[in-house]
């Protein structure tokens, strides 16, 4: 009987060795492919008007806002969107960084600070809490 070569492992032990590497290798690819768990970001600002449902597609304060030239439209930040948010008061500037300043009881001193901070200006008051079935024509009755 010849000599084994005791420096290679046997087939059964290759096949040993792969099975035991296969979940290391699985998580390696997904890293690789990019099976991470950040999410999408939705779009920052949303074009609102009188019975219709708001248009969150809008990434800039200036694309929103040459879309809501005409009368009754308006941009409100999207309310999902918003990552930090300082104060309490009436009126909001909401920015492109996704932080809204609700430090304002009045509309006018709010709008002065938007334009300087090329924000948006809204009245928090008139935002309520999100209803994701608001529009839906099929909302049962309570």
């Amino acid at each position: 009987m010849p000599d084994r070569d005791h420096t290679r492992p046997s087939a059964r032990g290759r096949i040993g060795l792969l099975l035991a590497a296969f979940p290391i290798l699985c998580f390696a690819a997904m890293a690789f492919v990019g099976g991470g768990s950040e999410r999408a970001e939705a779009a920052a600002f949303c074009l609102v008007a009188n019975n219709m449902a708001p248009q969150c597609n809008y990434e800039t304060v200036q694309q929103c806002q040459q879309q809501s030239e005409n009368p009754g439209f308006g941009c409100i930040p999207n309310p999902n969107e918003m990552q930090q948010v300082f104060g309490s008061s009436r009126y909001c500037v909401a920015t492109e960084q996704r932080i809204e300043y609700c430090l304002f009881s009045e509309y006018g001193a709010c709008n002065t600070d938007a334009q300087r901070r090329r924000g948006v200006c809204y009245d928090s008051g008139a935002i309520g809490p999100t209803d994701p079935f608001q529009y839906d024509t099929r909302k049962p009755a309570y």
